[in-house]
């Protein structure tokens, strides 16, 4: 685009537009998901300021913990808030506090 003379860098907004928070959540234990598994699901995805929330297991399937090797990933959350610290921070206390019916 630089050479029709288009400028090649965009203006920065003073501040970020958006800021997102992601964290794709490991299981916390070996063995095997439980149903429950996609009412948690729905239940992040209802939460104030969670954008999307993707399983990457479904119930039935088998799980490995960290304590067994290398974890399984579960999920994968995003959250949006005013700065990036509070995103992170906000992802961080979802998956801390995220039931995971692992039997």
């Amino acid at each position: 685009m630089a050479s029709v003379g288009l400028p090649a860098c965009p203006p920065l907004p003073e501040k970020p537009i958006k800021c997102l928070g992601q964290y794709s959540v490991n299981a916390k234990k070996s063995g095997t998901m439980g149903e429950a598994f996609e009412k948690t699901l729905e239940d992040l995805r209802k939460l104030p300021n969670v954008v999307s929330v993707d399983p990457f297991v479904k119930p039935g399937d088998k799980v490995v913990g960290v304590q067994d090797g290398m974890p399984t990933w579960i999920a994968d959350i995003t959250v949006e808030k005013e700065t990036a610290e509070e995103a992170l921070a906000y992802v961080q206390k979802l998956e801390a506090e995220m039931e995971q019916p692992i039997f």
